[in-house]
């Protein structure tokens, strides 16, 4: 989908009626300012769960920063310890690892409900 065309935004709101789960990884302030946070999609869909997926979270001092799983990985050192010996950087899945413990801790995702996963610190803690 084009982002920039206006037919996207109603589309978006059709789909988030019919949907689960809404996954996201836009930089701070994107969703709201198009008014597809978690406060204005529960409003359409109140059995949502929704995951904001971060590097380095919404809040503290790299919130500014946008990333993914990988970039989080090469910041905490993962990808070096996990390469292959004499081999280029080489990601890993620990964090997909440590979302998943985290929702069997807290008793699984209920409806309703919106996640915030930040790669780093997760990255950090399982570090070897």
């Amino acid at each position: 989908m084009d982002l920039n065309h206006a037919e996207t935004d109603e589309l978006i709101r059709q789909l988030v009626a019919k949907v689960d789960v809404v996954v996201e990884n836009f930089g701070p302030g994107v969703m709201q300012r198009r008014r597809w946070d978690f406060d204005s999609l529960i409003e359409i869909n109140p059995k949502l769960v929704m995951a904001s997926v971060s590097a380095f979270g919404r809040t503290g001092p790299l919130a500014h920063k946008t990333g993914f799983d990988w970039i989080a990985q090469a910041f905490a050192g993962i990808m070096h310890m996990t390469d292959p010996k004499d081999g280029p950087p080489h990601p890993d899945s620990v964090v997909r690892r440590a979302d998943k413990a985290v929702s069997v801790r807290d008793g699984g995702v209920r409806n309703g409900e919106h996640r915030d996963p930040c790669w780093l610190p997760c990255q950090l803690a399982l570090a070897p």
